[in-house]
């Protein structure tokens, strides 16, 4: 029996303008009259995901960060933070790549050393909170994740600069087409969900899972129902029990509907 539905956001649950199926609160609610926990699962920071969520912040769980925080109906019930000169090692690799934007994710916002003003409208959007300055490596913080941005390199970086250095020793990930996340070692949204699994006393036979990118695959592996949209990459798709419709056809309010809620 599923009691517990998690879904990535950007380009899964939410449409490609970042919009949130209009269908999400009536759907949330027959949810919960089933006891059914939802859990939005994404790279985004803790502080865009309950803006995006809106009203609905405090009757979900979240595993944000790709799962640095996971937070139970507003309470913060785990964090992962990184070394600060673990952090520090990070910045000064991304500085070596070209027009990558360097954010540096807290609980309660972010810290940004911006090198592409074309990127200020995406800040804007994932990082709602979020300060700019000349030097991140001046600033004394609790940094859970670090995301660097760029809009056209980001497979080239991945491969020939952050993976080669951290991703032994760290959880490196391309969380999109312009982002790569780095977290502590065994940091992602699938051990993030087992937490929450835990505190139910629920297993894998208990958890449906919703995604479309490298950050999603453990979570996908963990679930025993798993849907990739049929937008994610293929490598996502290898992975998934079942390939649905694409985010901009509502395929995940469609498939909890089908499969939960029957109706």
């Amino acid at each position: 029996m599923i009691k517990i539905i998690a879904t990535d956001m950007d380009h899964t649950l939410l449409n490609d303008h970042s919009v949130l199926p209009k269908e999400f609160s009536d759907t949330l609610d027959a949810l919960i009259d089933n006891n059914i926990e939802f859990v939005c699962a994404s790279g985004r920071s803790l502080v865009s995901l309950h803006n995006k969520v809106h009203a609905d912040k405090n009757r979900v769980s979240f595993v944000s960060d790709n799962g640095s925080i996971v937070e139970y109906h507003g309470e913060i019930i785990f964090k992962s933070v990184l070394e600060t000169k673990e952090w520090h090692k990070m910045v000064l690799a991304a500085r070596k790549t070209d027009k990558t934007t360097i954010i540096l994710t807290t609980i309660d916002g972010a810290l940004v050393e911006l090198h592409d003003e074309e990127h200020r409208e995406l800040l804007s959007e994932y990082y709602p909170v979020h300060t700019i300055v000349n030097d991140v490596l001046d600033q004394k913080l609790e940094v859970i994740k670090v995301t660097f941005l760029n809009l056209h390199t980001t497979e080239v970086n991945f491969d020939t600069v952050i993976s080669p250095q951290f991703s032994k020793d760290f959880n490196a990930v391309r969380a999109g087409h312009m982002w790569i996340d780095i977290m502590n070692k065994g940091v992602n949204k699938g051990n993030g969900l087992k937490i929450l699994l835990d505190r139910f006393d629920l297993h894998s036979d208990n958890l449906m899972s919703f995604g479309d990118y490298h950050n999603d695959i453990e979570m996908l592996q963990l679930a025993a129902h798993s849907f990739a949209v049929s937008n994610a990459h293929d490598d996502v798709k290898a992975v998934a029990k079942e390939v649905i419709q694409s985010n901009n056809d509502n395929a995940v309010i469609k498939t909890i509907h089908a499969r939960v809620l029957n109706k």
